[in-house]
């Protein structure tokens, strides 16, 4: 780690918020509904809901459900620790351009941290992180070969002690 507390490692570029700040803005109980979109699938939301949270880390809770809300698997529980979740927006500081941008989603209109990431394969990915809700962007894009593979985009955010 750095001494950056939002830069994870040298030649990565800083994420856009810190374990802590992803900790302060993820109290147990948030729920969050992120609906996927990916070319050729049926659409679907992925729920992930924080549980048994610490100053380390915690359990998620999730599953998937079709669009009318209908869950498609069992509940998954996995442990996670908030390092790690700030090491999902870690990316290459020479693949990455950083910017502000303010988008409108099903939650509102929200001022982001825009990071676009060249993946190196011919793909690119597009990710919104909004400055008021730190942890998972509220939206995300992947195009190749000038199609969009897969879009993200949360549309609902329960955040308890919020």
């Amino acid at each position: 780690m750095s001494d950056d507390a939002y830069v994870m490692a040298p030649g990565m570029a800083p994420t856009p918020f810190t374990a802590d700040e992803i900790r302060a803005g993820c109290p147990a109980d948030r729920t969050t509904h992120l609906r996927i979109e990916a070319a050729g699938a049926p659409t679907t939301v992925t729920v992930t809901r924080f549980d048994e949270v610490d100053s380390d880390g915690g359990v998620f809770e999730s599953w998937a459900e079709d669009e009318a809300g209908h869950r498609l698997g069992d509940v998954e529980r996995a442990p996670f620790r908030w390092l790690d979740l700030q090491a999902h927006a870690s990316f290459p500081e020479d693949a990455t351009d950083i910017s502000r941008e303010s988008i409108v989603t099903p939650l509102g209109q929200h001022d982001c941290h825009r990071y676009e990431v060249d993946r190196g394969d011919g793909s690119v990915s597009t990710f919104w992180f909004a400055v008021d809700r730190p942890g998972l962007p509220i939206k995300f894009t992947t195009v190749a070969d000038g199609a969009t593979t897969v879009t993200a985009t949360l549309i609902r955010d329960d955040r308890a002690g919020v």
